[in-house]
């Protein structure tokens, strides 16, 4: 949910927002933490907080994600928590600022 916040990967429930392949939404994480991905991706899907949607990016083509944006808020604790757990300040109620 971060990477996704912090690049902008957001859509208003259409397609038509930023977006980022599954595959490149790994990148920069540890190896050992990929196979984690599916998971947590199936679990913010299903509680929706993403959308899932196949898609063409200038990489290539495959599964997309977004944030869902009207959903953000109730994922601010989320993103804090990995926030915290990093070492990075802590967003504000309304995502505008840093606690």
């Amino acid at each position: 949910m971060n990477k996704l916040f912090e690049k902008g990967y957001v859509t208003a429930g259409a397609h038509h927002g930023k977006h980022v392949s599954i595959a490149d939404l790994r990148t920069n994480y540890p190896s050992q933490h990929h196979g984690l991905f599916s998971k947590a991706i199936e679990e913010l899907r299903k509680e929706g907080l993403i959308l899932v949607f196949p898609g063409r990016t200038g990489r290539g083509s495959g599964q997309q994600v977004a944030a869902m944006k009207e959903t953000l808020v109730r994922a601010r604790p989320l993103i804090n928590a990995y926030r915290s757990r990093v070492k990075l300040q802590r967003y504000n109620r309304d995502l505008t600022g840093f606690v």
